[in-house]
């Protein structure tokens, strides 16, 4: 039975995720990322392309969306792309993410059960990654936190997970308030809330960590209201963004009154955790 592979010229993680959330609705039953772009798969005969043209309309406001189309027969269908979805994802010996809580090696410290169809928000983005690497060099115990931009909710997810008392999840997305409910839910954690809307909502609130995995536009554009969240004893860690930009960002924290405690990249996507001059 032959399937159909869409191809899209991303590689943002946004609208990847965004992608997985709206074809899973329309039978595309696998997703692969790679440096080509988002890929998505669906049997021939349930493929229907003004389904699919909709959704570029849809969301045409965020990306330019471009796709090509190529129908991939039983024997060229690369397995190894649907499965390694469904495999863990181990990140040192400190996160591990599997599809299902029976699937866990416990080979590190902590484990995220998190929907194998997701494309992005799984952990192994580079740029996600980075961010769940990074969150071992600060203590979370007893600590509020934002997690902003927050897509599946992985960071939030870990946040609770590694002592957290309160975290507020925010993304402006309603198919990120549906997943991340889910997610919450499969990892049982009680001290996460899910906020469908936008920055500016939480302004005049102040979280001990904010995480902001973000992207650069959005940083452009709010940098103040996110630097303007964290508490004056606070910690703010920034991703999302690639190595073109370091020095912009950096800039922007300085501007903000805060300096780069730990920086660390994973390919070409920088993961910074900075706090406030006054605060040691």
């Amino acid at each position: 039975m032959e399937k159909i592979e869409v191809c899209f010229q991303v590689q943002d993680e946004e609208i990847s995720d965004i992608l997985t959330a709206e074809l899973s609705e329309l039978g595309y039953d696998s997703f692969w990322i790679d440096e080509n772009g988002f890929r998505g798969y669906i049997h021939e005969e349930v493929y229907n392309v003004e389904e699919l043209d909709s959704i570029v309309k849809k969301y045409n406001n965020l990306h330019e969306l471009r796709y090509t189309i190529t129908k991939v027969s039983p024997q060229g269908w690369d397995k190894s792309n649907s499965d390694s979805l469904h495999e863990n994802y181990l990140i040192n010996d400190f996160v591990e993410i599997a599809s299902d809580a029976k699937l866990f090696t416990n080979r590190c410290e902590h484990q995220i059960v998190m929907n194998a169809n997701l494309a992005f928000g799984r952990g192994d983005h580079p740029s996600t990654h980075n961010c769940l690497e990074s969150m071992n060099r600060i203590s979370f115990v007893g600590k509020t936190v934002f997690d902003l931009g927050s897509g599946t909710a992985i960071l939030a997810i870990l946040a609770e997970k590694l002592g957290a008392s309160k975290v507020g999840a925010i993304d402006n997305n309603p198919w990120a308030f549906k997943v991340a409910n889910e997610a919450v839910a499969l990892n049982a954690c009680t001290k996460i809330e899910i906020l469908e809307g936008e920055l500016e909502d939480l302004k005049e609130q102040t979280a001990d960590i904010v995480l902001a995995n973000l992207n650069m536009d959005v940083f452009r554009n709010y940098f103040s209201l996110v630097a303007a969240l964290v508490h004056s004893q606070g910690w703010l860690m920034i991703s999302g963004f690639m190595k073109k930009d370091e020095i912009e960002m950096i800039k922007n924290l300085i501007d903000h009154g805060l300096e780069v405690y730990y920086r660390s990249n994973y390919e070409d996507w920088i993961t910074i955790i900075a706090r406030h001059k006054k605060s040691h």
